[in-house]
């Protein structure tokens, strides 16, 4: 995500976990999402069916967004699912932090 000002270690988004890791090393970075291992860790979420709750829109830093279930249709740059609501007549498409949709899909499956 980024470089520190010393160029010797990196802030470091591993959408498995879910979270930022700071003052990691150039040894223990993983490959870019679109390649390589993690890549072919993430495909196994293509075609993963997930409910998002959505936002009421009352919190003015969270807009309104109507809550749904959706399909994981591409894993894309910038660690992000591009994702298709599936609900009749619902033709949206959207574009998730991968590390949401990992936990959204892991509960789902669980209920």
């Amino acid at each position: 995500m980024k470089v520190d000002k010393d160029n010797r270690t990196y802030d470091v988004y591993f959408p498995e976990d879910a979270e930022t890791l700071t003052g990691v090393s150039e040894s223990r970075i993983k490959a870019p999402i679109t390649s390589g291992k993690t890549a072919n860790s993430l495909s196994k979420y293509t075609d993963k069916v997930f409910f998002d709750p959505g936002s009421d829109g009352k919190d003015p830093e969270v807009p309104y967004f109507q809550a749904g279930e959706f399909r994981v249709i591409q894993i894309m740059d910038g660690n992000k699912f591009l994702c298709q609501a599936i609900c009749d007549g619902d033709e949206r498409v959207e574009v998730f932090d991968i590390g949401h949709v990992i936990r959204r899909i892991r509960k789902y499956e669980e209920e």
